[in-house]
């Protein structure tokens, strides 16, 4: 587990894919804006022995050992969205980038949402149902033309971009949460 000090009362647990190192740019810069405003970020590291995905245990572990703080937001990106149903067990917000909608349980998990959280997908991941219906609680944010890093393929100008929307939408979402 890599760790940020910041305020233990505001802990944010990032979650990140399996294949993708957790500073790929999404991650990185969504941890830096709620290290910015003082959150204490705690992002989990999965074992590298996991070929067949990440089991729940590691995610559900993540996620108890952040104790009890007075606000406790989940982060998944990709393969690390298989702990929206965890999340969901513990009442907690959350941000899911790229989460895996064709996986029927991260569906049944989104339709179940009653905390605040935020759903982030791109309109050229495979992964990615605009379509789904969401509940009220559960925002969406999506990105055009984007791929299953939420980068646009061919165009580093339209991924900073499409990155910048992002994160922006990303720190709505937070300074929502603190208010």
């Amino acid at each position: 587990m890599l760790v940020y000090d910041g305020d233990p009362e505001r802990v944010a647990t990032i979650l990140p894919d399996l294949e993708m190192s957790p500073v790929t740019p999404i991650l990185h810069f969504t941890r830096r804006l709620l290290t910015d405003k003082g959150w204490h970020v705690r992002v989990a590291l999965w074992p590298r022995d996991e070929r067949d995905g990440l089991p729940l245990p590691f995610i559900e572990e993540a996620l108890e050992r952040a104790g009890t703080p007075q606000m406790h937001l989940a982060v998944g990106f990709s393969a690390g969205t298989r702990g929206l149903p965890a999340a969901i067990e513990r009442n907690l917000p959350g941000i899911w980038l790229r989460p895996l909608l064709r996986e029927q349980r991260i569906r049944d998990a989104v339709g179940a949402i009653l905390e605040p959280s935020l759903l982030v997908g791109g309109t050229a991941d495979p992964q990615w149902d605009g379509a789904l219906d969401r509940p009220s609680r559960c925002q969406s944010h999506e990105v055009k033309d984007a791929d299953l890093a939420l980068e646009v393929p061919g165009s580093v100008p339209e991924t900073m971009k499409a990155m910048t929307r992002t994160l922006k939408r990303i720190e709505d979402f937070v300074d929502g949460l603190e208010h």
